[in-house]
């Protein structure tokens, strides 16, 4: 091979490898870019606020009870944890992560009457979530 097509070879080699390291770097960039959402909000959403309890559920009336974790922007943040408390009653689990949508699923059972405050934070500490009440009523 003459000098000329061994300097050519060299040209392509080093724009396919400045082409190759740009595009691998800048997606890396992108992933840790998209995974480095900042929580702003939490809600607690209880899936009643009025809970009446048949008198069968003595042993505890349940209400499902959602966290919902979002960014100053709006966007869900997923894998945000977070811990929930309740003045009435028991929360299960008391710290569960958020999944893709930003949302932590929990359980809140009671087996007294009476109004729930349930309060929640960031594991972190960076937020503290919306207060949220729920009302137990046994009875027929």
């Amino acid at each position: 091979m003459n000098k000329t097509m061994i300097a050519l070879m060299l040209v392509f080699f080093l724009a396919v490898l400045g082409f190759g390291i740009r595009v691998v770097f800048n997606t890396q960039f992108r992933a840790a870019k998209a995974s480095a959402i900042i929580p702003a909000t939490c809600d607690i959403v209880p899936a009643s606020v009025n809970k009446k309890c048949l008198p069968t559920e003595q042993n505890g009336c349940v209400v499902p009870v959602a966290a919902v974790v979002q960014s100053a922007t709006g966007e869900a943040v997923g894998g945000a944890m977070v811990k929930l408390t309740s003045s009435l009653g028991e929360v299960s689990p008391m710290t569960q992560s958020t999944d893709a949508s930003g949302v932590a699923n929990f359980t809140l059972t009671s087996t007294t009457a009476g109004i729930a405050v349930i309060n929640g934070m960031l594991t972190d500490a960076s937020v503290k979530c919306s207060t949220a009440t729920v009302a137990f009523i046994f009875g027929n």
